[in-house]
């Protein structure tokens, strides 16, 4: 939680330093070995076979051969000589081939396999390949070549415990299989993707700040130096700019006092006015969420949490205690910022249909000024890229 013990530092300790940077062009380097990117034969790559069927979300990598990813890969090298890092990783897919060869290893055997005979092809570039869902544990006999570094993601492990002490099922296969990938091929060629906001309602009440600290340093005690944390970081998204500050400041430096720094993030960012609400919402209402039976996913509902945290009488609580920060930042340079806080509780209000308590004009209101002031649209659902007018147009509000 928010009042958790600051972890003393050794000032000898591992500091984060070494940052994994990703050059043009775009749309290359994640999610790139499936039909239309690296692989855009059909004659070569095979669609997996799931419960029988064909299926082009997932390659079977058993019987693909690996020539044409090889012939892009070398134009792409070609296009990119000074670019060193690249990727080869499985389609954005919890699917796994299922034909009568890929049963006989594991994914990541099969995948690795394949990646294997395009990394030795370039052996001066360093490929990060992509340990997701069927392909997070590590391979029992295939051995990835050693200019293969492994990104290893959090995609499935529930976000409300920090990493290292959640004591559910996914939780528990991450912590192995990141440390069976330490052993495989050491900490220094280990990349940890975590996540830290919810994919499908980008404006909902997501309270995983108390995780960030604690994920960060347990990482970097096991001598990993390379991250990728995603947030949310669009305009008007919950505590966007919070979030993104904290864990910037935590990759720089994991053993900071979070407490003092959480503290100083929001009153820089919300005024010293309204920072002590700001701080008062977030101990609430994760101590709320903290305590109930649910648990938080990269993919939740508003409504799967409406009988716990996101109940009808703590959205009044959450919304009167935002109100009064706004009330304390009114003409002054900190009131855009402590109204897009109020947002998501509006947000979560109108997605539960809660009209008594709602206040959709004062949600229309703030996203016209936050655009009339940057220009930029508050999207509100990543899956459509929702506008607020189009949002308040299906929610069925003039």
């Amino acid at each position: 939680m928010i009042g958790e013990k600051p972890v003393r530092q050794d000032p000898n300790a591992h500091v984060i330093q070494d940052f994994f940077h990703i050059p043009p062009p775009p749309n290359d380097w994640i999610h790139n070995l499936n039909f239309g990117r690296l692989l855009n034969s059909e004659v070569e790559i095979a669609p997996a076979i799931i419960n029988g069927k064909v299926v082009l979300d997932q390659v079977c990598f058993s019987i693909s051969t690996s020539k044409n990813a090889v012939n892009n890969m070398r134009k792409l090298i070609e296009e990119n000589p000074t670019r060193k890092n690249w990727t080869l990783s499985i389609a954005d897919a919890n699917k796994w081939c299922e034909c009568e060869f890929c049963i006989k290893e594991t994914p990541t055997d099969s995948f690795l396999r394949f990646v294997n005979t395009i990394a030795e092809k370039f052996p001066d570039k360093t490929f990060y390949i992509l340990a997701y869902f069927a392909t997070q544990p590590p391979p029992q006999t295939v051995r990835p070549k050693k200019n293969i570094n492994v990104i290893i993601t959090t995609i499935d492990v529930p976000k409300d415990d920090p990493i290292q002490y959640g004591n559910r099922a996914e939780a528990i296969k991450f912590r192995n299989n990141l440390k069976d990938w330490i052993d495989c091929v050491g900490a220094s060629r280990i990349m940890v993707w975590d996540y830290f906001s919810n994919f499908r309602h980008l404006l909902m009440p997501f309270p995983i700040w108390h995780t960030i600290g604690p994920n960060i340093r347990y990482y970097a005690n096991l001598g990993i130096n390379k991250f990728i944390m995603q947030t949310d970081g669009g305009p008007g998204h919950e505590f966007s700019e919070f979030k993104t500050r904290l864990i910037s400041e935590l990759m720089i430096n994991p053993w900071r006092n979070v407490n003092r720094l959480i503290v100083d993030i929001l009153i820089e960012i919300y005024g010293v006015h309204s920072a002590p609400s700001i701080l008062k919402y977030m101990q609430t209402i994760e101590k709320e969420q903290i305590y109930g039976p649910g648990w938080l996913m990269n993919w939740g509902d508003p409504k799967e949490y409406q009988c716990e945290y996101l109940s009808k009488s703590k959205l009044q609580i959450y919304k009167e205690i935002l109100s009064q920060a706004c009330t304390l930042s009114q003409s002054t340079p900190y009131e855009m910022q402590n109204k897009l806080a109020l947002l998501p509780i509006l947000y979560t209000c109108i997605e539960l249909g809660l009209p008594d308590i709602v206040d959709y004009d004062l949600f229309k209101k703030i996203c016209q000024e936050y655009y009339s002031k940057t220009g930029e649209t508050i999207t509100l659902e990543e899956q459509h890229w929702t506008p607020w007018h189009e949002y308040l147009h299906n929610k069925g509000y003039e």
